[in-house]
């Protein structure tokens, strides 16, 4: 299984030390977005991703935008 999306996942959590070395505000909610196959087999577990059918160049767009 492929762990890069979970692994993104965790360091946007982020922790002190992360936060210390990138000079991020530990209270500070983190933004970002997470883009994934819906044909991948850990994308329903991921709820705050954005699925998209990667052969659709236009949803893709769509869901990047």
């Amino acid at each position: 299984m492929n762990l890069i999306p979970y692994e993104y996942v965790i360091y946007r959590q982020g922790n002190e030390r992360l936060d210390k070395l990138l000079q991020l505000d530990a209270l500070e909610p983190k933004r970002s977005m997470l883009v994934v196959s819906e044909f991948i087999g850990y994308s329903p577990s991921l709820s705050g991703a954005i699925c998209v059918n990667p052969w659709n160049v236009d949803s893709v767009a769509e869901a990047m935008n």
